[in-house]
């Protein structure tokens, strides 16, 4: 029982893989994915494509959509936490063996119908 608490603890904690931090307009680049908040309190995910001096240009839905700086209340990239991600891997991994390892055959006591 003790081990089954620790692996759903463990996977609560490793379950974000992707998080979104907080950047300013001037940070953005090229090709990376972010969200925007505007002022209306819209929320749009997409693809930087341009950033000029007065527009934000992402790729959503396979359009480029242009958005004025000035209605851009905040700006979040979206990043890949490794940690998590190799942590749920590992802990998946780690969950099966341990399954297989302490299962008994006579699990399933009837025959699977072919």
């Amino acid at each position: 029982m003790r081990i089954t608490i620790l692996v759903f603890a463990a996977f609560f904690l490793l379950q974000s893989c992707q998080v979104y931090r907080p950047r300013q307009i001037s940070e953005m680049k090229n090709g990376k994915t972010y969200e925007l908040t505007l002022y209306n309190g819209q929320t749009v995910e997409g693809i930087c494509s341009k950033i000029t001096e007065n527009s934000i240009y992402l790729k959503t839905n396979e359009n480029i959509v242009a958005f004025p700086k000035e209605k851009v209340s905040s700006l979040k990239r979206r990043k890949t936490n490794f940690v998590a991600l190799v942590g749920g891997i590992a802990l998946v991994t780690a969950g099966t063996i341990f399954l297989i390892n302490n299962s008994e055959e006579k699990a399933i006591p009837f025959q699977i119908a072919d």
